[in-house]
C-alpha cells in the first residue's frame, strides 16, 4: 500500500511542480501549451518506471 501511494504522490508531485514552474516563470496558472502539457506526462511516466528500477520505493 505504502509503494502504490508513494507511486501516486510523486506523480503528482511532477505535475503540481511543472504547473508551479509554469506559474512562476509566465504568470499564468492553467494555460500551458501542448507541449508543455505532453513533457509533464513524460516526466511522470519516467518518474513511475524509472524510480522502482532504481529501488526509491524499497524499506
Amino acid at each position: 500500500m505504502f509503494r502504490n501511494t508513494a507511486r501516486f504522490l510523486d506523480a503528482l508531485f511532477v505535475i503540481a511542480g511543472g504547473l508551479l514552474v509554469h506559474w512562476m516563470r509566465f504568470s499564468t496558472p492553467i494555460a500551458l501549451s501542448d507541449t508543455e502539457r505532453l513533457l509533464i506526462a513524460f516526466n511522470c511516466v519516467l518518474v513511475l518506471l524509472m524510480f522502482p528500477g532504481f529501488g526509491v520505493y524499497k524499506p
